[in-house]
């Protein structure tokens, strides 16, 4: 019998895949915190790390989780996409941070380039709003990725798994809340109808996997002016907050999972 007792950060996360197993037939042992799980089946052990399933090979992860070689390559084949610049603080004086970021024109969105979810993500929009932020985030990491910053209207969520989108969702910021469209920042989730918007979105991201060559990601898409492009990929598929925002989320949520773990397998 699978327990889910001391799940920590991520209950939902825990109690679905738990779920999705046992309905395949598959047994679960859960390490190091509810972090690692090992899925087993007739002798064969599939693990699933954090959120990321064994189904995209090592490559293609790390490209993806690297925002400006993920739009570099991108953009070569031809994807609408959010261009980022890679900068790196080793070998740079500090008093050239601000020179050589700010050449790209103000304002300027910075983010660690292997972070996701929001996290340390800085909007500045002066010299010295640039040089607080580089040296803030020159504490925390090696390289971050700078791009312009660009009026998003809206941004979506797709969930691909080989070839096949499973779930489209809006995330809608709140009146007066981030400027940034993240769920752990106060967005709720809006899950898209089917119908032609959703069917572009869903073109975009199944273009998006193909480049990347990854079998199961989420693909953030924003409109600017009304035109979609891809903002970043994700392959590791965090669908926590999403799960939480209500009883249907949370039904969409658990058909995500075990559709990828039927995939494993």
């Amino acid at each position: 019998m699978v327990t889910t007792f001391g799940a920590g950060l991520r209950p939902t996360f825990v109690r679905q895949l738990s779920a999705a197993a046992a309905e395949l037939g598959l047994a679960v042992e859960w390490l190091s915190d509810h972090w690692i799980a090992r899925v087993r089946r007739d002798g064969v052990t599939k693990t699933v790390i954090g959120y990321a399933f064994p189904l995209n090979l090592a490559s293609a992860s790390q490209l993806a989780s690297d925002k400006a070689g993920a739009s570099t390559v991108l953009a070569a084949a031809g994807v609408p996409v959010f261009g980022h610049e890679l900068f790196r603080f080793q070998g740079v004086e500090r008093e050239r941070w601000s020179e050589v970021v700010g050449g790209m024109g103000l304002p300027l969105v910075l983010k660690p380039h292997m972070e996701s979810g929001g996290i340390d993500v800085v909007r500045v929009a002066s010299v010295d709003e640039l040089d607080e932020a580089l040296e803030f985030l020159a504490g925390k990491y090696r390289a971050i990725a700078v791009s312009p910053y660009r009026e998003i209207e809206d941004e979506y969520r797709v969930v691909v798994l080989d070839g096949e989108v499973l779930l489209t969702y809006r995330k809608v910021r709140a009146e007066g809340g981030d400027w940034r469209h993240n769920l752990r920042l106060g967005a709720a989730p809006g899950v898209v109808a089917e119908g032609g918007f959703r069917d572009g979105l869903a073109a975009l991201a199944q273009r998006a996997t193909e480049v990347l060559g990854l079998r199961f990601c989420t693909v953030d898409i924003a409109t600017v002016g009304g035109v979609a492009e891809v903002l970043e990929v994700n392959s590791s598929v965090t669908l926590e907050r999403f799960a939480q925002s209500s009883p249907e989320n949370e039904g969409l949520a658990h058909g995500v999972y075990r559709s990828a773990l039927s995939a494993a397998f």
